[in-house]
């Protein structure tokens, strides 16, 4: 294995010089939760662990993370109650909370209230992940809630037709 000498004669600049921290004044700021630096630069500091779609035996609920556009990152974790047969479930297709800007379908509270919601309820729950601003303004979260709402009836007719 080489390494290949930096060749200065091509313009390029050199890492070193590059102050990637010079992110500017702070422009908007919900405070603990979101900071947009002048710059562009937005820093979500976490204040909220994101957990895995595992869940407590005992609520015997199923949960997993399903792509619904790779190209946007737009996703959902379905939770489904265990032992339903052949019986079909009422559905709920949540949005979490965080007025378009912070949030996360993997969120600890809005995953552990998804799994108990569908425990008690015996529903399926469908918790979109849909892009925040301000790195993807508005309209996006929007277009991201009806693609899901699609996909979710796109996957209903397809099992309902087997």
């Amino acid at each position: 294995m080489g390494a290949t000498a930096f060749e200065q004669s091509l313009g390029l600049p050199i890492a070193e010089k590059l102050n990637f921290d010079d992110r500017g004044p702070i422009v908007e700021e919900i405070e603990g939760l979101i900071k947009v630096y002048q710059n562009g630069y937005v820093e979500r500091p976490m204040v909220v662990p994101c957990v895995s779609p595992s869940l407590d035996k005992d609520l015997h609920v199923v949960a997993r993370d399903v792509f619904i556009d790779r190209l946007t990152n737009l996703w959902a974790r379905v939770y489904v109650p265990k032992g339903e047969g052949d019986y079909k479930l009422p559905l709920l297709v949540y949005f979490h909370g965080g007025g378009f800007c912070v949030g996360s379908a993997a969120w600890k509270c809005y995953h552990e209230f998804s799994g108990n919601l569908s425990s008690t309820a015996r529903c399926i729950i469908v918790s979109i992940n849909y892009r925040l601003a301000p790195e993807n303004p508005l309209p996006s979260a929007y277009e991201d809630g009806v693609k899901a709402v699609k996909w979710v009836k796109q996957q209903a007719n397809c099992r309902s037709s087997k």
